[in-house]
């Protein structure tokens, strides 16, 4: 008389085996994936006005950065932000591929420097990272590198998205250290040279900034 079946012994056998084969194996690699990220809270991110040694925060539609003349303090300050990004989702041995990060040109400004979101004829910026503890909140200015920086040139059009600006460099060191976040620093001093990105409060949740990141 003949089975048609295999015995349980067969099957705990062919059990035993694929258990065996796949604990010498190790684990399946992870999944390379692209996820992005967004600002979310106040401590995260903050447009800064200095006026001689003081801080103003701010915190409305606009992400700034720039050289003004301020009426109200007879005094030419400068206009930077902050932002930083939880990449805490990012496994600590995971391989980063790509990092990109986005800035939109503020459609409507809030108006503070004007009706366009790019002012002056040397408005070029820069993009560094954050080496030092802060908080948006309770503003004081915090220390950066210029290692790696990512270059916005000037730019004579009244409205310009900045979009996938390679940050790879920025981000690996943020992965490998602390991450502090990035910092847009104008690089003219002359007045009335602004820049106004969408910030992580714009209406429009597509403008706000973000950052794409590839890794396994």
């Amino acid at each position: 008389m003949s089975f048609r079946y295999p015995s349980i012994l067969s099957m705990l056998m062919a059990i035993c085996f694929f258990y065996i084969s796949c604990k010498k194996s190790g684990p399946l690699p992870r999944e390379r994936k692209k996820e992005t990220f967004y600002v979310t809270g106040t401590s995260n991110w903050a447009t800064v006005y200095t006026h001689y040694s003081s801080n103003e925060i701010i915190h409305n539609t606009d992400l700034s950065g720039g050289t003004w003349y301020f009426p109200s303090y007879n005094h030419v300050g400068q206009i930077h932000s902050c932002f930083r990004f939880d990449l805490s989702s990012i496994p600590s041995d995971a391989i980063i591929y790509s990092a990109y990060l986005s800035l939109y040109s503020s459609p409507v400004p809030s108006g503070i420097f004007g009706p366009d979101a790019n002012s002056g004829s040397i408005n070029n910026h820069r993009i560094y990272r954050i080496v030092s503890p802060w908080n948006g909140n309770t503003f004081a200015s915090p220390g950066s590198t210029t290692d790696h920086f990512v270059d916005i040139p000037t730019t004579l059009s009244p409205f310009l998205d900045q979009t996938d600006l390679n940050v790879l460099q920025l981000v690996l060191a943020m992965k490998d250290g602390e991450n502090h976040g990035f910092i847009l620093v104008p690089q003219e001093r002359q007045s009335f040279n602004i820049r106004q990105f969408c910030s992580p409060v714009y209406p429009d949740p597509s403008l706000r900034p973000k950052l794409v990141v590839e890794y396994q």
